[in-house]
């Protein structure tokens, strides 16, 4: 829901593009959120996330907006 919400309001901000930076791709739970928002993934940089004593990878999606901006 919050996820939803924070679409929206970037919506209703005039936003035309959102970036999403996963920690972890063995995070699959959130990037299966993001994908079913609509999101696609654009990249992975190698490890330059640190948690839990070891370095990660970090994936980053995006969520292009300009198909729902109203046209002026």
């Amino acid at each position: 829901m919050l996820l939803k919400e924070l679409i929206e309001q970037a919506v209703n901000t005039g936003f035309s593009q959102i970036v999403a930076v996963i920690g972890d791709t063995n995070n699959m739970p959130s990037i299966r959120l993001h994908r079913a928002m609509g999101f696609t993934k654009i990249g992975i940089a190698k490890k330059i996330g640190f948690k839990f004593n070891k370095f990660i990878d970090v994936v980053y999606m995006q969520l292009d907006l300009t198909n729902k901006l109203p046209r002026l």
